[in-house]
């Protein structure tokens, strides 16, 4: 971390690092936000099936448990 912090802020000058900055929130504003959005639905899609799953087993041993 202290190189990337020596290299941005000693060897460029004032209007590359703007420009890098800037560059920086524009790509992951269009590129890694959305995938992030992407990967967790991903992710929440597999979670809500076994979530399901989990529901049915519990609802199938509530209904042994009233018939006793």
């Amino acid at each position: 971390a202290g190189g990337i912090i020596h290299g941005i802020f000693f060897d460029l000058d004032f209007s590359q690092i703007r420009r890098i900055s800037f560059l920086g929130v524009i790509f992951t504003t269009l590129v890694i936000f959305p995938a992030i959005l992407f990967f967790e639905w991903i992710f929440d899609w597999n979670n809500n099936e076994e979530i399901r799953l989990l529901k049915e087993k519990v609802n199938s041993l509530q209904a042994r448990l009233n018939k006793r």
